[in-house]
């Protein structure tokens, strides 16, 4: 199924990516017999391939959302699955150390956060990624000099997104420690809300929240 979708966004990208060049083919190919001798074909020809293009494009498009959906719900389901086997057969010891609130942020919010990461972050790093390579292919291949002149911004960018990197991994590690910390103190304010009423703790764990 991997490799179908593979297939499927190459075809994807491909058809997006030549939607620009054929446009420019209207212009330099299409438009000069117009003017010279009134003949539409050159041009007709081109909208017919743009045509086709985007429908190549629309149809591995849903076709793609569809099996990355697949995909990723079959990944969830067996994840979810392995970490509640895993959390059976760990010892009392384990569990009586390891709260039961954190228990349940594993298998909540950050089994939510990996089909956050399926649903968008695997299309839009593919697309990203074909879409830098594909445009950088066609800049060179039409004009290399020009081309290379718009990659020169290439290392610069590189540097950037290097940067952005660790800084946003360090500060989601940060978000995922608070929101199960969060889920910690909830889960154990209202196991316990019996003794925390009986010692009227609403206060003091309503600030702790």
């Amino acid at each position: 199924m991997l490799l179908v979708v593979v297939a499927v966004v190459l075809a994807e990208n491909v058809a997006r990516l030549s939607i620009p060049y054929l446009v420019k083919e209207g212009i330099d190919v299409g438009i000069p017999p117009i003017r010279q001798d009134d003949d539409l074909r050159p041009l007709l020809g081109i909208v017919g391939a743009v045509l086709v293009a985007t429908a190549v494009q629309a149809v591995a498009r849903g076709r793609f959302l569809v099996l990355q959906g697949r995909i990723g719900q079959h990944v969830l389901v067996e994840l979810r699955r392995r970490v509640f086997r895993h959390f059976q057969a760990l010892s009392p010891a384990f569990h009586e150390t390891y709260t039961s609130g954190r228990v349940i942020s594993r298998q909540t919010s950050d089994v939510d956060a990996i089909s956050e990461m399926l649903e968008t972050g695997f299309d839009g790093l593919v697309t990203a990624a074909l879409t830098l390579v594909g445009t950088a292919g066609i800049l060179l291949w039409l004009d290399l000099e020009l081309g290379a002149v718009a990659l020169l911004c290439g290392p610069f960018l590189a540097l950037l997104t290097n940067w952005f990197r660790t800084a946003s991994g360090r500060s989601y590690r940060v978000t995922r420690e608070k929101v199960a910390l969060v889920i910690v103190h909830f889960v154990e304010s209202m196991g316990g809300v019996r003794a925390v009423q009986a010692f009227r703790r609403e206060a003091r764990n309503e600030e702790i929240f």
